[in-house]
């Protein structure tokens, strides 16, 4: 989930090692779990059992708690463990941000890494791939029977050969397509008959809402991430994905002119009266409510939004339905340049033995056909397969998604995502805050190129 959560790119796509809280042991730690044992990832272990050798992983995720494909993680475990009764899944996710990143942290740092984990972006993942802590899976895609179902292009987001590591250091679980979700009902009140294809149609489209006395998008940029979110898009439209990547291995700077303009086309929309009068205050609770009750006509966000319409009571969940960010029309060289965020797990390499091969398995099953039709069926997440799709039953706007998420030719996720500074996504996504608030764009580029030049010179 690319919430203040989850995030990186695929097909540019980002990728999430996620689990969350099982039943059985939703505490988020395990006495056995946490001790260390010959052939064992710290976070494993080994006990014996009536039955001979029980093996234990353990899994660490976003999907904890609360959060809305908890339950997917609880009934995966269950049907694993029911399949392979000598293998023990002790899930250990965590749905709050800054405390599963703290645990994680903690838990890698003292020698406890979980056999199965989840981890946002680049920041972090080349070094943990240089010192054995990641797994390198290019071997498990020899298995062609699994791997080969999955989303062209799929595994080499994690391919961290353009950071100096030979390798493949993450499973797509799950993508999500970010797009505009907007009310058909709302569109046809203000006269709009055409949906926008390019910015100036959308600009077009933005001025009929506002005048028929709606918001034309609503924005929740007190969670900073809705604002760094729209930076994605409009980065990527104008200048494509590429030009992300080569900010993260420093090729390009933040305060080049082509960079800047990112940040003032985003200012230009306030200007224009795009967004709600003091977005930068409203929270993502109060953006998603006025969308789902029709005071705002559209929001941009990722595909998981569409479990959150389909649960809602809105009086237009049936009708509510989504376009693709509009595109530049002098720049068609970047239309297929999309933001496609990924869900991705990582395998602990500090396993041996039964325990790497049960993680392993289970990292197998939970990515495999089945369970991935289960997450789209049932939980209404998208897979990241090409040979799952939705049934015929499915909501109109599900079946839309699975047939769009065919289409994207050149992903991309969080711009922060390729960037090996683990602080840079707070300071881009304030800094963007501060540029809606007063700062100018150049200010806004200066203020994040300081910032990655202070990172260069500490690790210099």
């Amino acid at each position: 989930m690319r919430k203040p959560m989850n995030r990186l790119l695929i097909v540019g796509l980002a990728l999430v090692f996620i689990l969350a809280g099982c039943g059985k042991s939703n505490s988020g730690s395990n006495s056995e779990a946490g001790t260390s044992n010959s052939g064992t990832s710290s976070g494993s272990s080994a006990k014996q059992d009536a039955g001979g050798q029980k093996v234990q992983i353990s899994i660490m995720t976003r999907w904890g708690e609360s959060d809305p494909l908890a339950p997917f993680l609880n009934e995966v475990i269950e049907m694993f463990e029911a399949e392979h009764p000598n293998i023990e899944v002790i899930n250990e996710s965590i749905s709050e941000e800054a405390s599963y990143n703290n645990k994680l942290k903690t838990s890698i740092a003292t020698g406890q890494t979980p056999s199965i984990f989840y981890w946002p972006g680049v920041a972090g993942i080349v070094e943990w791939a240089e010192n054995g802590v990641l797994m390198d899976v290019t071997p498990l895609l020899e298995d062609k029977e699994w791997s080969d179902g999955f989303i062209s292009g799929a595994f080499e987001i994690w391919n961290m050969e353009k950071y100096g590591v030979p390798g493949h250091y993450g499973i797509p679980i799950g993508f999500n397509p970010e797009v505009m979700f907007y009310n058909p009902v709302v569109f046809e009140q203000a006269g709009i008959t055409k949906l926008p294809e390019t910015m100036d149609e959308l600009y077009e489209t933005i001025d009929k809402l506002k005048a028929s006395g709606v918001i034309p998008w609503g924005v929740g940029a007190k969670d900073t991430w809705r604002a760094g979110h729209i930076h994605n898009n409009i980065f990527y439209r104008l200048i494509g994905v590429e030009a992300a990547k080569e900010l993260g291995t420093r090729q390009k700077k933040w305060t080049d002119p082509d960079v800047v303009e990112t940040f003032a086309l985003f200012k230009d929309l306030k200007a224009r009266g795009a967004f709600q009068e003091g977005f930068e205050g409203v929270d993502h609770n109060t953006e998603r409510s006025d969308f789902l009750n029709g005071k705002s006509a559209m929001i941009l966000n990722g595909a998981w939004a569409i479990s959150e319409i389909i649960a809602s009571d809105s009086p237009y969940k049936d009708q509510f339905r989504f376009f693709p960010f509009p595109y530049f029309a002098d720049k068609p060289e970047y239309k297929s340049d999309s933001v496609l965020y990924n869900d991705v797990l990582f395998i602990s390499g500090t396993m041996e033995g039964a325990v790497k091969e049960a993680a392993i398995e289970f990292v197998k099953f939970l990515t495999g056909k089945e369970m991935q039709e289960l997450k789209l069926q049932k939980y209404g997440r998208l897979p990241s397969r090409h040979d799952v799709q939705a049934s015929e039953d499915a909501p109109q706007i599900l079946k839309d998604m699975v047939q769009y998420m065919g289409t994207i030719q050149n992903p991309g996720g969080d711009i922060h995502d390729y960037d090996p500074n683990p602080a840079i996504i707070d300071v881009i996504r304030n800094s963007i805050i501060g540029m809606m608030l007063g700062n100018t764009p150049e200010q806004t580029a200066e203020e994040i190129q300081k910032a990655i030049d202070q990172y260069e010179q500490r690790k210099g």
